[in-house]
């Protein structure tokens, strides 16, 4: 425990019980901007925070780790979209993340966005499946 090393680790804690949500995250940064601008109110002129805007900005300072979609998922990881994910690589994300990437069917040729948990439980293309789905409905 920090306290029992004598270490004091903050004046502040700044905790949230929606932070995995954009509005929840983004209410927890504005927190965060609040405690740092001590010299002026932050509320004179708060900061520009959109992550829905802004996302590609800020994952560009992810970087690889073990155990990455790609290193579980290497034959999905391929559907990689090459230029709509920035500098993004499927070895920046655990495979149950819900970051919504781009890909590109093999298949068909279709780009689409989807979360590296639903790749992780099958999903795949969203025209493909629609066609595949079609067919079934015809077999019966």
């Amino acid at each position: 425990m920090p306290e029992e090393l004598g270490l004091e680790l903050a004046d502040v804690i700044i905790s949230s019980d929606d932070f995995e949500s954009e509005e929840g995250f983004t209410n927890v940064l504005h927190m965060v901007m609040e405690q740092i601008c001590w010299s002026r109110p932050y509320w004179i002129k708060p900061m520009d925070i959109n992550l829905a805007r802004d996302r590609f900005e800020i994952m560009k300072f992810a970087t690889q780790i073990k155990h990455s979609f790609a290193d579980e998922y290497p034959e999905k990881a391929r559907e990689w979209h090459p230029t709509k994910n920035g500098i993004l690589k499927p070895t920046m994300f655990k495979s149950g993340s819900d970051f919504k990437a781009w890909w590109i069917c093999p298949d068909c040729g279709n780009e689409y966005e989807q979360s590296f948990s639903h790749r992780k439980s099958g999903c795949g293309c969203p025209e493909c499946g629609k066609i595949k789905s079609a067919m079934n409905r015809r077999k019966r």
